[in-house]
């Protein structure tokens, strides 16, 4: 990989990471907390969580890019994983299954994006009602 898009993708992952605290996520990017080969985002109490960063302006919720980050994404958690991406100008969006195999779906705006985080993070841990219940009222 190029110098260049080392610090391309970088950027996108703090851009990311401050995106995600504003949320209320306590999130940080792997590498600066000395994590190689891993999640492009760690997240404090959903450790589990893998989150795939992209910052690629030919990026759309279906193709190869998106095939390549969730294959990323995947192998990590399978069950848990996300595709965080956007493209210049653009929101940010959240691409990610919908519980059946094959099916994934893409969301933008902040709450539906912090509504589908908490839903991911549940399936692999127990749900926190009131987490759910606080975000749900949110995205409306």
């Amino acid at each position: 990989m190029a110098i260049n898009q080392r610090a391309k993708g970088a950027r996108g992952e703090r851009s990311a990471a401050a995106y995600l605290r504003g949320l209320g996520f306590d999130c940080d990017r792997a590498a600066r907390l000395g994590k190689r080969g891993g999640e492009d985002l760690m997240f404090k109490q959903h450790p589990h969580l893998s989150v795939e960063v992209k910052r690629v302006e030919a990026m759309t919720d279906h193709g190869a890019a998106m095939d390549s980050a969730i294959q990323q994404a995947q192998e990590r958690n399978p069950v848990a994983w996300a595709v965080l991406w956007r493209r210049n100008r653009q929101p940010w969006r959240l691409t990610f299954h919908a519980g059946a195999p094959g099916v994934r779906v893409t969301v933008v705006g902040d709450a539906r994006i912090r509504v589908a985080l908490l839903w991911l993070a549940a399936q692999d841990e127990p749900i926190d009602e009131q987490k759910m219940d606080d975000a749900a009222r949110h995205a409306t």
